[in-house]
């Protein structure tokens, strides 16, 4: 009997660490420099759509399909960060955020960010 609750407790131990890899993941901070293409606010937080390398006038005027389309098209993410800052379409913005983190399944993907910060309105 003792010797089944030690195996048992071998068991569960060896379980218990078999994600360590993944639990001992380090931090890859990146950013990306682009253009809010649309912005979502809830009463916490922001989802913001930011495309690199993509001039504002053609965003000024695009629908949310036409900017789902044109981020899908120039690798545009969303960026979701909790914070209440005016963000409008056309800003250009430096996004901070972790590499490693997992991404929603969106296209195009969906990332939490660390830090977004305005550059020019």
């Amino acid at each position: 009997m003792k010797r089944l609750h030690v195996l048992m407790m071998g068991a569960m131990l060896i379980g218990c660490t078999d994600n360590s890899e993944e639990l001992s993941r380090k931090t890859k901070i990146a950013e990306v420099k682009g253009t809010v293409a649309y912005v979502e606010t809830k009463e916490v937080y922001q989802r913001v759509l930011v495309i690199p390398d993509i001039e504002k006038e053609i965003l000024e005027t695009a629908n949310y399909d036409e900017s789902l389309r044109i981020a899908r098209e120039n690798d545009g993410s969303w960026f979701t960060i909790e914070n209440q800052n005016q963000y409008k379409v056309g800003q250009s913005v430096r996004v901070r955020y972790d590499q490693n983190q997992i991404h929603t399944e969106t296209n195009p993907p969906g990332l939490g960010a660390d830090k977004i910060k305005i550059i020019q309105n």
